[in-house]
């Protein structure tokens, strides 16, 4: 207690600055979810410990646990010796030992606020302390890990964000005026601190007071503090004290999860607030993310920043954190390094289990011991890294595919692949399930090659892509490579709209229809989103196209997806300042009414929704019939041919009416308004030919093994400036032959097409044009269908259609500690092969996984093998969003000291898989026994159902003499039940 009040009077005296605290390790356990699991139910919006119908409970084990704190002290990875200063509620320091026994206990203080405990940490760090983990431990536990930045980059420590300023207030009394004063001063005291505006946070965590006073005084107060952004919607805001009301982990919760929004940089999905906030924020800055959305850097402020509002004993706190701060550029997709490798696409993807064989007879053999295995897995995670990991050793002639997101599903997938298998065997044709299973019988990956198609530039919509960067966060470093300001070329605003409380369909119709309106949003959201997905495709996946092609503007998109342009922002700066997409092919429509001789007033037509001068219409019908229609009118033109039985005809928007009314009525055939209204792949585009060329003449830089094709010349093209400048410019102003395109490229070898961009559209003619020519073609994007599931169910059709590529994303990474860890029991390594079918218990198992990666590793992990799946299973070691850091010097181990760790750990091995299979089997015998009794109660209550029935169906009570007719029939009901 006398350290306490020592740090208290010291601060008192040093209140002028606040040295920034790097957060290096971070622990929650909160209704049985670990920091994994509480960050991505943090990011899905699921947070509520009543989610779909399921309830979640506290940890009901009485007393303090330190799970929290311990899982905190592994995450921070310290190097041995490391001397701790702990900071927490808790008297015991013993779990200390079990979390990281090569460190060093320092000191000891009891505090349980989280505003007196980063008190006490910013004094400990400024003396000799190095390192501080600060901790709250009930029912629920939670603890976070500090040091200096200094101190951070000496012993090589991840850094998940700093917290720049805490600004502290007392407050003597509850009332609303002096709440809201304190937490005002405690606002701006921290803004000082910390040399940032109001302006510069994206971010803030509420309190979310349950009293009255509370909310209104935090209303206020925020309203006065964030005034200078009011009506822009800069700011979101969000609380976990929703769900952890009651919770003393609630204020440490808060922290973590800001923390953990910095660190994966996107902007959370906020639980409907109280009617005080939504009512009193309706003008101001800030907003409420249905969904959790990428957290983009904008042109103002350079880093992110958020701030987390805190109201404990008397004492109010406002926390102004950043993002870690880069100690050198960024290095492009370290995949090893953090955050790149993030467990969030292993762990909210649906379990892909391929296996292999080399004729249909083992093939069937191999999917029944997959059955067999699954069925009794106790650790399904581990099932499928074996499964894996045996695959990557070896691929037969068949694979089949099983997706599935839990243990019931997986193995009802199995079932249906049994018929599913043979009647492809017979037939030839592909099998494939709703849930993504998948399995061909004639591969296309060895002889056919892989081409990617990109679609139209004009096909985004309000939510395009909005997980994308969660899924693979490498592509925050890919985007900055392209441009300095992916949020605006993305036109994020649109994109993902600001509002304070949740949008209706109308509004969500009238963001469409907005985003529609804006070429240059719907341009650069578009190429956006096609070049990311191809970035996540090839460095995720190592997944590399033969050929690539474009539909109309997808030629530019198809350019800058494979990084053929070198300057990106020159690109983007040229086209925002072009008429071209604003006046002249858009908007006024200028070239077409200088190509018609019309004027702005001329008849009325000044493009407006009620009187548009131009637009386009898709006919299902062939080219010779809409030819004939077309000779007929003035001002319309054919301008697209997608498929031999749908034309697509533009122009002046009367004339167009009408023939689409004619043909309709004379050839019955289906016609409707598309909805761009751009104008493109006509005569009347000439004009523009040379400012298009001016768009597309950009640096160029060699691209290797891919042949690009351009619909100028219906051919592939040489990478040149000139060359492709000239061909995208001429592609644009002449009429656009889908089919013909697509005949060249699969004449040329493509056997495989991969959509790859917003909608489609293009797989859909794809499979119009190609019919029943031996091909694959598959869309990544619908809208209403997640991505994270497309993207899944394509990997498992290309994987068997024998494509190469590479899978460890989809499986859990393998990390190792610093500290002795215990093992778990001797794994099940399941051998699948093509000749046999066995299991085999193993304590050793090879690590010399044959993976396809060509991503670099990270520099303090390269000793470790990137991929070593049977290492995870094998020792059970607890999985990290990120590969850890290593350090030299840990300890000397001679060989006879092996030889006896070698000997004791066999034995501890022994004797864990005798008690796990003990365990085994009583647990099975539990779950036959609660089986049978469900089945009793399920009998006992139908019983009681039809005794109800007979009741209620007659008149009156019978005597015992009496029996009513059906009275025969209800007793063989009842006896067929029993």
């Amino acid at each position: 207690m006398q350290t306490v009040q020592y740090i208290r009077q010291d601060l008192k005296q040093n209140q002028s600055g606040f040295d920034s605290l790097a957060v290096i390790g971070m622990g929650i356990s909160w209704c049985g979810w670990s920091l994994d699991e509480f960050e991505h139910r943090v990011y899905q919006g699921q947070l509520s410990p009543v989610y779909e119908g399921h309830l979640c409970l506290p940890s009901s084990d009485l007393g303090h646990s330190p799970s929290g704190l311990i899982e905190a002290l592994r995450n921070a990875q310290l190097p041995p010796g490391t001397p701790v200063a702990i900071v927490s509620n808790l008297v015991d320091t013993n779990w200390i030992k079990e979390a990281n026994p090569l460190v060093i206990l320092q000191q000891a203080s009891p505090a349980t606020s989280l505003l007196e405990q980063l008190e006490i940490a910013q004094a400990l760090l400024a003396e000799t302390v190095e390192v501080v983990l600060l901790g709250v431990a009930g029912n629920e536990s939670a603890a976070i890990v500090l040091t200096t930045l200094e101190t951070a980059q000496r012993i090589h420590s991840r850094v998940y964000a700093t917290i720049n300023a805490v600004g502290l207030a007392r407050c003597t009394s509850v009332s609303k005026s002096a709440l809201s004063g304190a937490i005002t001063q405690s606002c701006q005291q921290s803004l000082a601190q910390a040399n940032v505006t109001a302006a510069a946070v994206g971010y803030l965590e509420l309190w979310h007071g349950n009293l009255p006073d509370e909310a209104a005084a935090e209303t206020t107060s925020l309203l006065e503090v964030y005034k200078t952004n009011e009506g822009n919607l800069t700011c979101a805001v969000g609380t976990v004290r929703v769900n952890l009301e009651s919770s003393p982990i609630v204020s440490m919760a808060s922290l973590i999860k800001t923390v953990l929004c910095l660190y994966h940089r996107y902007i959370p999905a906020t639980p409907q607030l109280a009617s005080p906030y939504l009512d009193a924020w309706q003008a101001s800055c800030f907003y409420t993310p249905v969904q959790s959305r990428p957290w983009f850097v904008t042109a103002g402020p350079k880093r992110r920043y958020a701030a987390v509002n805190l109201l404990e004993a008397n004492q109010v706190g406002h926390l102004i954190l950043t993002e870690a701060p880069s100690p050198e550029p960024l290095k492009l997709l370290s995949f090893s390094s953090t955050p790149n490798r993030s467990t969030y696409l292993a762990q909210s993807s649906p379990y892909l289990l391929p296996i292999t064989a080399a004729d249909p007879p083992a093939l069937l053999a191999v999917l029944a011991q997959l059955r067999q295995t699954l069925a009794t897995a106790t650790s399904l995670s581990d099932t499928v890294r074996h499964v894996f990991a045996q695959f990557q050793q070896r691929q037969s002639a068949y694979i089949v595919v099983i997706l599935g997101q839990t243990q019931a599903e997986l193995l009802a997938e199995i079932e249906l692949a049994f018929e599913g298998i043979t009647v492809a065997l017979a037939t030839g044709k592909d099998w494939k399930t709703p849930m993504g299973s998948y399995f061909t019988p004639k591969p296309l990956g060895k002889a056919g090659q892989l081409a990617y198609v990109y679609p139209g530039a004009f096909n985004s919509y309000v939510g395009l892509g909005q997980h994308l960067f969660r899924l693979f966060p490498a592509l925050h470093q890919v985007a900055a490579t392209y441009v300095s300001d992916i949020g605006a070329v993305m036109r994020e605003r649109l994109l993902y709209p600001r509002r304070l409380g949740s949008l209706s369909r109308a509004e969500l119709g009238q963001l469409d229809e907005q985003l529609m309106a804006d070429p240059l949003a719907m341009l650069g959201s578009g190429m956006s989103y096609a070049t990311l997905l191809t970035a996540a495709l090839r460095d995720y996946f190592q997944l590399r196209p033969q050929a690539v092609f474009g539909y109309s503007l997808g030629e530019i998109s198809m350019m800058c997806a494979h990084s053929v342009w070198s300057n990106y922002d020159q690109g983007v700066a040229t086209l925002n300042t072009s008429s071209l997409f604003q006046s002249r092919l858009a908007g006024p429509m200028q070239a077409i009414r200088e190509y018609w001789g019309i004027d702005h007033t001329s008849n009325g037509l000044d493009n407006s929704a009620n009187h548009p001068i131009w637009s386009s219409y898709v006919i299902r019908a062939t080219l010779s019939q809409v030819t004939d229609y077309v000779n007929r009118y003035e001002r319309v033109y054919i301008t697209h041919i997608n498929t031999a039985n749908e034309i697509v005809i533009a122009g002046d928007a009367q004339a167009c009416l009408r023939l689409t009314k004619q043909i309709k009525r004379d050839l019955k055939c289906d016609t409707f308004r598309a909805p761009a209204t751009g104008v493109l792949h006509c005569d009347a585009v000439r004009s523009e030919y040379d400012e298009l060329v001016k768009l597309n003449l950009l640096p160029v830089q060699s691209v290797s093994d891919i042949t690009f094709y351009s619909a100028a010349n219906y051919q592939p093209i040489p990478l040149d400036s000139p060359t492709i400048a000239h061909n995208i410019a001429k592609g644009l102003c002449q009429q656009l032959d889908f089919p013909r395109l697509v005949n060249r490229v699969y004449d040329d070898g493509a056997r495989i097409f991969l959509e790859v961009g917003a909608g489609s559209s293009c797989s859909r003619w794809l499979q119009d044009i190609l019919q029943k020519r031996p091909h694959l073609v598959i869309p990544l994007n619908k809208r209403g269908v997640d991505d994270q599931i497309l993207i899944v169910k394509a990997l498992a059709q290309l994987v068997s259609h024998q494509v190469p590529l590479d899978l460890s994303s989809l499986y859990h990474p393998v990390v190792t500690q610093h500290h002795p860890v215990a093992t778990q029991p001797n794994s099940t390594n399941l051998v699948i092969e093509a000749s046999e079918v066995s299991i085999k218990e193993s304590t050793k198992v090879s690590t010399k996984v044959n993976t396809k990666t060509s991503i670099p590793k990270h520099p303090q992990s390269a000793q470790l093998p990137q991929h070593s799946l049977h290492s995870s299973c094998s020792q059970g070691t607890p999985m990290s969003d990120s590969a850890p850091h290593t350090h030299s010097g840990a300890g000397i181990i001679h060989s006879d000291q092996v030889a006896q760790l070698h000997k004791l750990h066999h034995l501890q091995q022994q004797n864990l898989s005798a008690n796990l299979s003990q365990f085994n089997q009583v647990h099975l015998a539990f779950l036959k026994s609660r089986r049978e009794s469900f089945r009793q109660l399920c009998q006992v209550s139908q019983l009681q159902l039809q005794v109800s029935r007979m009741l209620v169906s007659q008149p009156a009570i019978l005597s015992p003499k009496e029996s009513p007719p059906q009275e025969a029939s209800e007793q063989k009901d009842l006896q067929s039940l029993s």
